[in-house]
This record gives C-alpha cells, sequence and structure tokens, in this order.
C-alpha cells in the first residue's frame, strides 16, 4: 500500500498498467496536450481508430511536467473552493499518474464533441467533477501480497481449484494466466460461501478465506465495471 504523501492508496490502484483517455480536440488544454504528445512523443497510431493513440506514461508525464508546469502547478495547489471553476484534464491527468505507479501505458482517444461537461450530477443538490478513465489491463503479482510461502500456496491453491492454473498433459505448470475481471470474480465469488470449519485447519489448500479476502481488496468496483484483462503472476512452479 502506498503511502507516499501520508496518503494511503488502495490496493487495486497498484494494478492498472495500460488505460484509455478520452481528451477534446475542441477544448483549448485538451488540444495542446494533444499536440504536445504528437509532436514530443514516439507514440503509436492505431489501425482502424478515429485518431486514437498510444503513448508511454513516461513520455506523458515528460509532456504535462515539461510543456505544462506552470499550469501543473495551479493544478496541485486547487482547494475545493476553486477547483469547480479553475480544474481542467492536466488536474485529472496529474492524479492518474500520482495514484497509478505501476502504470505504463496511455490510449488517448481524440474526441471532436464541441459540447462536454466533466461535471456530474449526483442529486439535485450535490454535483461532482469527474474525468472519464478506463482500466485496459491490470497486473496482479501475487508475489507482491503474500508475506510467506504458506499464503502462497494457499492462493495458487484457489486459482488451481476454480480452473485458472493447471499442469498440462507433460505436468509444465505455468506461472502466469489471463483473465477478465468479471470472470476472475464471479469464479472467486462461486467460493465465497465455502465453509471453512474444516476437521484439519491446517489443510491451507483448502482454506481460502484470506485469499478471497485479498481478492475482493485488490479487485475493486472500478475494475469490475471497466472488466480489464488482468495478468495473473502466480509463481506456481
Amino acid at each position: 500500500m502506498d503511502t507516499k504523501n501520508n496518503e494511503i492508496k488502495p490496493l487495486s490502484y497498484e494494478l492498472p498498467y495500460a488505460i484509455d483517455i478520452t481528451l477534446y480536440k475542441h477544448n483549448y488544454y485538451d488540444n495542446k496536450i494533444i499536440t504536445h504528445l504528437k509532436s514530443s512523443t514516439q507514440y503509436e497510431t492505431i489501425s482502424g481508430s478515429d485518431g486514437s493513440f498510444i503513448v508511454t506514461v513516461s513520455e506523458f508525464k515528460s509532456v504535462i511536467d515539461e510543456k505544462f508546469s506552470k499550469e501543473l502547478s495551479t493544478a496541485q495547489n486547487l482547494t475545493e473552493n476553486t477547483l469547480k471553476e479553475e480544474v481542467n484534464s492536466i488536474y485529472f491527468i496529474d492524479k492518474i499518474f500520482s495514484n497509478f505507479n505501476n502504470l505504463e501505458y496511455i490510449r488517448v482517444n481524440v474526441s471532436a464533441k464541441r459540447s462536454f461537461t466533466r461535471v456530474v450530477e449526483l442529486d439535485q443538490k450535490r454535483n461532482v467533477i469527474s474525468f472519464d478513465y478506463k482500466i485496459v489491463t491490470a497486473i496482479l503479482n501475487v508475489t507482491d501480497y503474500t508475506e510467506n510461502d504458506s499464503e502462497l500456496l494457499a492462493i495458487n491453491s484457489l486459482f488451481k481449484d476454480i480452473g485458472l492454473i493447471s499442469e498440462d498433459s507433460f505436468g509444465k505448470k505455468n506461472n502466469y494466466f489471463t483473465v477478465s475481471a468479471q470472470d476472475l470474480m464471479a469464479l472467486i465469488n462461486s467460493k465465497h460461501g465455502l465453509s471453512f470449519e474444516l476437521e484439519d485447519p491446517m489443510e491451507i489448500e483448502h482454506n481460502y478465506h484470506g485469499s478471497i479476502e485479498l481478492i475482493y481488496d485488490l479487485i475493486d468496483s472500478k475494475h469490475e465495471t471497466d472488466n480489464p484483462r488482468i495478468i495473473v503472476i502466480t509463481d506456481y512452479l
């Protein structure tokens, strides 16, 4: 769990590896960001898309730091009173960089909409400022969240029991697998009602309570909604 700047971040923030964002070419700051990204980075165009492209986070961050230093400083010092009037994409992109330490790629979708708003109405009295992004790929290395061999054995046994890891006909074990977030949670939820009243409490391969709770902490509602492809590294050897 990240505690940078005394801020405790959810475990789920450590998983995103690639995300989608949308920038609007008729918005002043969005258009400037798009222009600088295309002139200052080794971006990759996406065949068949309407102007979308992929850029590494390191290059994207360099563009924001170098080309928008004044705006970035302003964004980092916004208060609740000034946020609604002065917020722009730079504020949200900086938050993404700050929150997702393991993020490597961003797909930028360019929208031609002339009219849009990032103000979302919660009810008749409350509005919030929102910046849409979608998690496309996530990486879950279970060895980062297990403290000993017993915990690692337990979660690998869970994955094996629900059919996500197995041995091939030659006895070779795979130490990773890919699964969608929704499929993973459906399989985990199928075990949620499992009785943990065991005759032998040391039968760790059947005692999945701690492993299930860990998955619930890692796969939050955002991951479930976006349904990214999750690369799970298990060290199943």
